[in-house]
């Protein structure tokens, strides 16, 4: 049912948004105080400082959200129809739709996002791996890892840098 718990020392405390998700959560990022939640049938879910809770559903509409990265101003939110970008409105607190991230991305699931030391990494149910560099403040495609480079599946869902900066795949199939 789209639990949300918030552990206080060892207190579980349940979160219970206004509405209820009705909805698998998939991600969780944090920004400016805010804690954002991914929730796959309902799009964005924000809790603010107070408590307050906020759904962000009207862009998400039709539209199924596995993944959710914060990155400065910017709120990256993967869908089952690619990598959306989203503007943080620090006034308002709310988010301004900015469409597809990438072009070099397809319109595939984005099941997993991860932002390791500036450099960020999508997970795609079908395409691989692809990684993202800031450039002059822009997010530019670097690289996409796929069965043709040797990984053993395009399915990735998890992605770890260890301490010898070795890059780890976690992936289904």
């Amino acid at each position: 049912n789209g639990g949300i718990l918030k552990l206080v020392g060892s207190t579980p405390v349940l979160i219970s948004p206004e509405k209820p998700l009705n909805s698998s959560v998939k991600g969780i990022t944090e920004s400016g105080g805010a804690i954002w939640f991914a929730s796959q049938s309902n799009g964005v879910l924000k809790i603010d400082s107070s408590g307050k809770t906020t759904l962000f559903s009207d862009a998400f509409k039709d539209l199924l959200v596995f993944s959710i990265l914060a990155d400065g101003n910017n709120m990256l939110v993967g869908t089952n129809e690619g990598l959306l970008i989203f503007n943080i409105d620090k006034a308002s607190g709310t988010l301004n739709n900015k469409g597809r991230a990438f072009d070099e991305i397809p319109a595939t699931k984005i099941l997993f996002l991860s932002k390791q030391d500036g450099v960020i990494y999508v997970g795609s149910e079908d395409e691989g791996l692809f990684i993202l560099e800031k450039k002059n403040e822009k997010l530019k495609l670097t690289r996409q890892y796929t069965t043709n480079d040797g990984i053993a599946s395009n399915d990735i869902r998890s992605v770890l840098i260890d301490k010898e900066k070795n890059l780890w795949l976690a992936s289904f199939g």
